[in-house]
């Protein structure tokens, strides 16, 4: 009888340390991933330039502390572009709400300048949230960021999901030297990208599918799982995001910025 009561104790220890992890520390922590983009197009005017990736906030009136962390965490980083890749706030969000996420990114400071694309469950709200917060937001739109040398980087921002038969960009006048990025929502959108070869591809949506159990796929169907792809001269990431659409927690797919470095290659 003693043994049966120590395991039952035991049980409800370790599900409610479980259940803390749930619903606690994988929704109020956000990890910083760092990654070093070496490439030959970057010269000395942007090594070193460091671009920051938020995605997926699904910012909700329940969960206000996020948004104030995701403010710090940003500011720890001092990045010189800021992306935010769709999907920003619940459609309920009150007006205090509004005005406090409206608040939060407008304080959001990056050297250069701050970009954004919209995903699938942004509204016109979000979409004056963001251009109030000072973000440049890009759809179907290229965009030449320059540096000190006057050779830009560019970016194109995408519909969250764009349709082969009435995407047809030009790019004739862009210069091949110079680096040139996708943002996108939807990581779906990379087969058609790739066709113009972009140096690199940044998506969110898929939020690392929120739940991940060893050995257990709850969502084999889902396409480009991981952070990362190599297509030849292109990479692909995918941002881990920092809220949920499915679950109201993560296990094992903790609430993540990304922060790329530019750098020159490597001396062989």
């Amino acid at each position: 009888m003693q043994k049966f009561k120590l395991l039952v104790i035991t049980i409800i220890i370790i599900v409610g340390i479980f259940t803390y992890y749930l619903y606690y520390i994988d929704n109020h922590s956000i990890n910083i991933k760092e990654v070093n983009l070496y490439n030959k197009k970057v010269d000395s005017t942007k090594h070193g330039l460091k671009i920051l990736q938020f995605s997926d906030s699904h910012y909700s009136n329940d969960n206000t502390q996020k948004i104030k962390l995701l403010y710090k965490k940003v500011t720890l980083t001092k990045p010189d572009i800021i992306i935010f890749t769709g999907d920003l706030a619940d459609n309920n969000l009150s007006t205090t709400n509004k005005k406090l996420l409206t608040n939060y990114l407008k304080k959001m400071s990056a050297s250069t300048i701050k970009l954004a694309v919209l995903g699938e469950k942004d509204t016109l709200y979000d979409r004056q949230i963001l251009i109030n917060g000072n973000f440049t937001i890009l759809n179907n739109e290229l965009l030449p960021v320059y540096f000190q040398n006057n050779e830009p980087i560019y970016f194109y921002g995408t519909k969250h999901l764009i349709n082969k038969n009435n995407f047809n960009p030009d790019f004739k006048n862009i210069k091949r030297e110079n680096l040139f990025i996708f943002l996108t929502h939807n990581p779906q959108n990379t087969k058609l990208l790739l066709k113009y070869k972009p140096d690199y591809i940044f998506a969110g949506h898929n939020h690392n599918k929120e739940i991940n159990f060893p050995f257990i796929d709850l969502e084999p169907s889902s396409l480009y799982p991981a952070f990362t792809y190599s297509f030849n001269t292109t990479k692909l990431y995918i941002s881990n995001g920092l809220g949920h659409h499915q679950y109201k927690f993560r296990f094992n797919s903790q609430p993540r910025i990304e922060l790329y470095r530019l750098l020159k290659n490597k001396k062989s």
